[in-house]
């Protein structure tokens, strides 16, 4: 079981990076179907594989929007952005880290690879988590407000969030440089 993990896991690196690169519309469409299905299958039930992929799924859909705006129809990146987060995603749930890091070698450059991936998926589920807690405080302590009160409170939050965020990341990164693994 564990083997079968580390292969689909790997498959799905593969397919992303080949994904990344691809010109195809109807390739990345197709991946998109796909992923989700993938994304889905490892967030059981639906209503927490479709909250899970919001935040990402507006950001697409608006950046279109904006290219629309400008005069550009290009689809590529934003469908390129959801397959690659939905195939990440995927691959961040099914890999078997734990008997990866196990295996390896310490400090050889693999191991440090895997750890390095293994702290950006934790990160990842630690903002996902945050940004859900932080909503759902929002959605409650603004119930009686209305218009740009409301905006201006969520504003409020999500930048809280945001700076919050990039001060974990600012510490993430100094103890990578401290212990080497960041240039």
């Amino acid at each position: 079981m564990i083997l079968l993990r580390c292969l689909a896991g790997c498959g799905l690196l593969v397919a992303t990076f080949l994904l990344a690169f691809t010109t195809r519309t109807d390739a990345l469409l197709m991946a998109l179907a796909t992923g989700f299905l993938l994304f889905w299958a490892t967030r059981r039930p639906l209503g927490r594989a479709l909250l899970a992929a919001m935040p990402l799924a507006v950001t697409a859909v608006l950046y279109y929007l904006l290219q629309l705006l400008a005069g550009s129809t290009a689809i590529m990146l934003p469908l390129k952005m959801l397959v690659v987060f939905l195939y990440l995603s995927t691959v961040l749930r099914i890999f078997p880290w734990d008997v990866a890091l196990s295996r390896s070698r310490p400090g050889s450059h693999g191991f440090q690879a895997l750890l390095y991936i293994h702290f950006i998926g934790h990160f990842v589920h630690v903002f996902g988590e945050e940004t859900l807690r932080v909503l759902r405080a929002w959605k409650w302590s603004s119930r009686g407000a209305r218009g740009s009160v409301r905006l201006r409170a969520l504003r409020g939050t999500l930048s809280g969030l945001f700076l919050r965020s990039l001060g974990r990341a600012e510490r993430f990164y100094a103890a990578q440089l401290v212990r080497g693994l960041a240039e």
